[in-house]
Formats: C-alpha cells, sequence, structure tokens
C-alpha cells in the first residue's frame, strides 16, 4: 500500500490531537514492526516530542504488561483488541492498575462491551476504540465509550471519522441507506492511500470516485466491512464483512 507523504502527516497531526500527545507523554511502542499501528504508536510520539517505551520482549503476559506500563510511567498505551480483553481479565485476577495510564487505546479487531466496562470500573482510565484499514492510513474512526456498554451492542462502535475523513454507508449501488440499516463503508476524504503499489486493476476496484465530494477527482476507499449507524452523526457500529 503506497501512502503518499500528506496523507500520512495529515494523519499524525489528526491523531496527535485526538489522543492529546505532548512532551510530557510516555508512549508504549508495543505494536510489532510489520503492522501499520507501528508506524502511528511511533510517529505520533515524535510528532509531539513524547518517549517512547520499548519492551524487551514483544510477547508479555498481561500481568507483565501491567507491571511494565506501572514500572516506566507509561501514560498512553495502545494494544490489539484481543490482547486488550486479556489485560482486562489480568485486572480482574487482583493485577494493580496502572498510576500512570491516562489513556488506553484498543483496535485491530472487535472490542466487546463487557471488556469496555470492565477496564473503566477497575482502572478509571479513559479507553478509545479505533478502527482503520492501512488504506486509511491506520486509525480512521474511534469512539470513546461514554456510559456503560454491555447489553447495548454486541461491540463497542467504532466511532467517528477522524482528520477529515469522510464515512459513507453505501448499498451495492452506493446509494446510502437509510439510519439503522446495515450498508458497506466507504471512506473518503484526503487522508487514503495512492493504491496499491504495481497492482493498478485492484487499485481501481478498491479505490473508487466519490461522487458525494465537492472536490474534482475525489476518492473514496471500499473498505470490504459492513457497518450501521442510527442517524447521520451517530457513530458507526461494525457488524461483520461482505465476504464473510
Amino acid at each position: 500500500v503506497h501512502v503518499p507523504l500528506a496523507a500520512l502527516t495529515g494523519h499524525l497531526a489528526a491523531a496527535v490531537e485526538c489522543f492529546g500527545l505532548s512532551e510530557d507523554d510516555v508512549v508504549l511502542h508495543f505494536a510489532r514492526p510489520t503492522v501499520d499501528v507501528a508506524v502511528e504508536q511511533v510517529l505520533t510520539a515524535l510528532s509531539a516530542g513524547a518517549c517512547i517505551v520499548v519492551p524487551q520482549e514483544q510477547l508479555l503476559a498481561p500481568a507483565a504488561l501491567l507491571e511494565l506500563l506501572d514500572a516506566e510511567g507509561v501514560t498512553v498505551a495502545n494494544l490489539a483488541a484481543g490482547y486488550f480483553q486479556e489485560v482486562v481479565a489480568a485486572l480482574r485476577e487482583d493485577a494493580r492498575p496502572p498510576r500512570t495510564l491516562r489513556l488506553m487505546i484498543s483496535g485491530s479487531d472487535r472490542l466487546y462491551p463487557d471488556a469496555a466496562d470492565r477496564w473503566r470500573a477497575a482502572t478509571g482510565v479513559p479507553l478509545l476504540n479505533a478502527y482503520g484499514p492501512t488504506e486509511t492510513v491506520v486509525t480512521a474512526t474511534v469512539h470513546e465509550p461514554a456510559g456503560p456498554a454491555a447489553g447495548e451492542a454486541d461491540t463497542v462502535p467504532i466511532g467517528r471519522p477522524l482528520g477529515g475523513r469522510r464515512a459513507y454507508v453505501l448499498d451495492d449501488r452506493l446509494r446510502p441507506v437509510e439510519p439503522g440499516a446495515s450498508g458497506e463503508l466507504y471512506l473518503g476524504g484526503p487522508v487514503l492511500a495512492s493504491g496499491y503499489h504495481g497492482r493498478p486493476g485492484l487499485t481501481a476496484g478498491r479505490f473508487v470516485a466519490d461522487p458525494f465530494a465537492a472536490e474534482p477527482g475525489a476518492r473514496m476507499y471500499r473498505t470490504g466491512d459492513v457497518v450501521r449507524r442510527s442517524g447521520t452523526y451517530a457513530p458507526l457500529e461494525f457488524v461483520g464483512r461482505t465476504d464473510h
């Protein structure tokens, strides 16, 4: 995936603002270097002048990670949802909540409401659910559960677009669906990859003309993810995949 410099810098500026990063922060770099969120973890921290903590081991037991966050004074951490939910389970087993952490970000998979509720009850630390394909430059939407999430939905919403992106929920004829109905998620705006290197056919099939944009030549990315939202400005809810 080829990401233009302007799209990357635009995303970094939006992410730094969204996460509230500053030179006072200590950011955990936990993602493997082969995944896109690793770029976000490092470059947002450097953009804000924050410190970065890199664990000596990438595969830490959840209790060991909690000890590391405490020992290194980490203030912001971003974990894959599956691993985050293991960390929440460790908290239930009387592991000590991190004292310096001010923001936890979960992404890369579905986040379940009971885990979000248990995290907030055990730590009081704000939690963001992050979503975004590489083609939309890492984190494209975010959602912060504001109250008890259990019982409201199968998964925590993936939220609203970040950094000037536009989110459309469309049917198979590229028409907006009614509020509450499911449709495929398309993401447009200035923060998009330019396409797949050396694969023009695949690029043309996934990055299509944006008929809703005012600027000529605007494109949107067809995510293949099925979502819904209750209204125009409501947070997006992940439903599934078009190919499943």
